[in-house]
């Protein structure tokens, strides 16, 4: 459902990335985090303590782990369910209205 795309800057392993402070993290590399856990295919540019959330992934973290299932590119392409497949020139807009969608979801976690 979701493919979350971010440029790779270290990936350590594949299952269980050890950067600073992470643990148990699958098929996900960030940019920029200090201790990963428990979070599960989200988006957000920037959060603080992030725990147990489906669906996020961040630029700037200080405290998430236990990241499953995300792949890491440099776009975002997501399709929610009805959606047909966009064309290419179309991602733009995509990527500005998914992030309008996250920036909404992650005002609700914010204190997750």
């Amino acid at each position: 459902m979701y493919k979350i795309l971010h440029n790779i800057k270290d990936l350590t392993r594949f299952t269980g990335v050890s950067n600073t402070v992470s643990s148990d993290i699958r098929c996900f590399i960030n940019d920029s985090y200090s201790s990963i856990s428990d979070v599960r295919g989200f988006i957000s540019d920037s959060c603080s303590s992030i725990s147990d959330v489906r669906g996020f992934i961040s630029d700037s973290c200080s405290s998430i782990s236990d990241v499953h299932v995300i792949s890491t590119f440099t776009t975002i392409d997501v399709h929610p369910p009805g959606y047909k497949n966009p064309s290419k020139k179309d991602a733009s807009q995509n990527n500005f209205a998914m992030h309008l969608f996250l920036d909404w979801i992650g005002r609700a976690n914010t204190s997750v």
